[in-house]
């Protein structure tokens, strides 16, 4: 059984962690800048965060806004993706 400091500190952020959620913020930024026409304006992030975008197609129902749709959930999503990558390095699965 893992001690909570343990678990602390695999949602600590850390440099590592952070490059994923960070290069998805910057392109859905540039998305937002430079919309595409269409409906493809949010294709790119819809490519990236696939078993995310998934739900993502759901929620667009919801929220009106594509930057909070794939903005800030899609980097939530790779900011997970991190933490489950480190918690399989750390625990060497």
């Amino acid at each position: 059984m893992p001690e909570s400091s343990d678990l602390r500190n695999l949602w600590r952020p850390s440099f590592p962690l952070l490059v994923l959620p960070a290069v998805h913020l910057v392109l859905c930024i540039f998305v937002e800048l430079n919309p595409s026409e269409g409906s493809w304006t949010w294709f790119p992030s819809l490519f990236v965060d696939f078993p995310y975008s998934l739900l993502a197609l759901l929620l667009s129902h919801i929220v009106p806004s594509g930057f909070v749709v794939f903005g800030l959930f899609g980097t939530l999503w790779w900011y997970f993706v991190g933490v489950v990558a480190r918690w399989i390095l750390v625990n060497g699965y």
